[in-house]
């Protein structure tokens, strides 16, 4: 088995430069899961205090390249997740075409 990234979306809110040994701090956690995929969320602040300079959303895909289809997530897989639950980041609106 193997996970794939199925769809990735990021917002970039503020610059962030580089400063040696100055880390950026970012938070991570599952905001959705579904049968066979589960979203993790994350936001990335160059201070504590100051809003997120980004925000994502990627979507990972539990895949069997054998049978060349996603597997359904377990009921542990799902327990485990759940206990990194949380809301999903607000992303802008994408423009319509």
């Amino acid at each position: 088995m193997t996970d794939l990234v199925g769809a990735q979306r990021v917002d970039y809110h503020a610059e962030m430069r580089f400063v040696p040994f100055q880390p950026f701090l970012m938070r991570l956690w599952v905001s959705h899961i579904g049968g066979s995929s589960f979203t993790v969320a994350s936001e990335m602040r160059v201070r504590p205090d100051h809003a997120p300079a980004l925000v994502a959303e990627t979507t990972m895909v539990l895949w069997d390249p054998r049978s060349g289809t996603s597997w359904r997530l377990s009921d542990d897989l799902r327990s485990d997740l759940e206990q990194y639950a949380g809301d999903p980041v607000e992303l802008r609106e994408r423009p319509r075409r």
